[in-house]
């Protein structure tokens, strides 16, 4: 579904489009990229994070996480902060 890093930002950036969130690129020091964070629903509502992509070889954490909002089953009683992928050189590199 999504082969590298730039592909996996790219179909967030695309999904703002039809869905009610916000895609931020935070930046990390001394890192050639920056990483995703998407904030989804009424942040009045009680928060939860969502984070996954730590281990580069493990794909389909970020792809759930992608499908949950797509699909539109997250639960909007709450907000989310969703960390698509932490490790985004892993995810290239596939380790």
């Amino acid at each position: 579904m999504f082969d590298t890093y730039y592909e996996l930002s790219a179909a967030w950036k695309q999904l703002r489009h039809d869905h009610d969130l916000a895609v931020r690129e935070v930046a990390c020091v001394g890192a050639p990229r920056t990483l995703l964070c998407v904030e989804v629903g009424d942040f009045s509502a009680p928060c939860i994070a969502l984070a996954s992509g730590v281990h580069g070889d493990e794909r389909s954490g970020p792809r759930a996480l992608f499908e949950l909002v797509a699909r539109d089953v997250l639960d909007m009683r709450f907000s989310y902060r969703i960390w698509p992928c932490m490790n985004p050189t892993g995810y290239d590199n596939g380790t």
